[in-house]
């Protein structure tokens, strides 16, 4: 191994392991309710997504992203950012909510968008 390749993965872990102990002291805040815990994303797939969207799907054209969130109980890094990668690949359509129907825990588990829009609902492109 170069010495150029060695530094970037000396740099790149350090990074890593500095993000890891950050996220981990997000988690530990009291404002979050939960204990540390290990964020491993490979087990917060696109397909274990489809098969939760596909279960609350069955009689409705939208999911609401609240059930949804619910329904996996994945951490909220890992499900808005499945919901961010598969609207940016404009595999699923997300759509505004209206907090006029929502209880405030459906709000707290509604999706923000990068313009702090609140989105509700979304539904899988080309079905």
């Amino acid at each position: 191994m170069n010495s150029a390749s060695s530094e970037c993965k000396t740099s790149y872990d350090a990074r890593s392991v500095s993000m890891g102990i950050l996220f981990g002291i997000w988690l530990d805040h009291p404002i979050h309710g939960k204990p540390a815990q290990t964020f491993k994303p490979e087990e917060y797939t696109q397909a274990k997504f489809r098969k939760a969207y596909e279960e609350l799907h069955i009689f409705r054209e939208f999911v609401r992203i609240c059930d949804l969130r619910r329904k996996l109980g994945w951490p909220r890094e890992a499900f808005d950012g499945m919901i961010r990668t598969l609207r940016d690949n404009r595999i699923i359509r997300v759509i505004r909510a209206d907090e006029s129907m929502l209880t405030q825990e459906e709000i707290r588990d509604c999706f923000v968008d990068e313009n702090k829009t609140l989105m509700g609902l979304i539904t899988w492109n080309g079905r």
